[in-house]
């Protein structure tokens, strides 16, 4: 099945497998939805560039998600960037780049205020019910050890509100 312009160059497509190709953009109202069949849940929906490059999600023009097969992710709202994962599998959130050169065999993950004044925050949440629950950590492992080198600990006192921090 095939649909096409006035001068016959083909612009819609549906070959026998069900497979559709379109000449030119496909539009979807307002308040429309795009959906993947998955009937019964053993397979996922894909979107696939098979030429590679890139691929974003926009609204209102701008990148919302936007994927790199060689570079990055970066994940924005209101045009704004709130995250980054590069291709060396760095993680910078709240910033487009991390401060000071850290050499390319490194991972990093920054975290950085919005605006001038603003605190870059990492919150680390336990779920600690007991006095002396470990709720928190922060451990440095060498490549070849499971056990960490040193580490920061945070241990839930008598309350949700009352702890204290080791060092070890």
């Amino acid at each position: 099945f095939a649909v096409a312009d006035i001068s016959g160059v083909p612009i819609f497509d549906v070959n026998s497998s069900g497979l559709s190709t379109f000449d030119g953009n496909v539009v979807i109202k307002n308040g429309k939805k795009i959906f993947f069949n998955n009937p019964i849940n053993t397979a996922n929906g894909s979107i696939v560039c098979p030429g590679g490059g890139s691929l974003a999600l926009q609204a209102y023009g701008n990148d919302m998600i936007y994927l790199n097969e060689n570079s990055e992710i970066r994940f924005s709202t209101s045009s704004s960037e709130k995250m980054r994962i590069t291709s060396a599998g760095s993680v910078i959130v709240g910033a487009t780049a991390i401060n000071g050169a850290f050499g390319a065999s490194n991972t990093i993950l920054a975290v950085k205020g919005s605006t001038s004044g603003g605190e870059g925050i990492i919150q680390i949440t336990g779920l600690g019910n007991n006095a002396t629950d470990n709720v928190g950590a922060l451990a440095f492992h060498s490549q070849a050890e499971a056990d960490a080198m040193c580490s920061i600990v945070s241990i839930r006192g008598n309350s949700d509100d009352v702890g204290n921090m080791a060092f070890l």
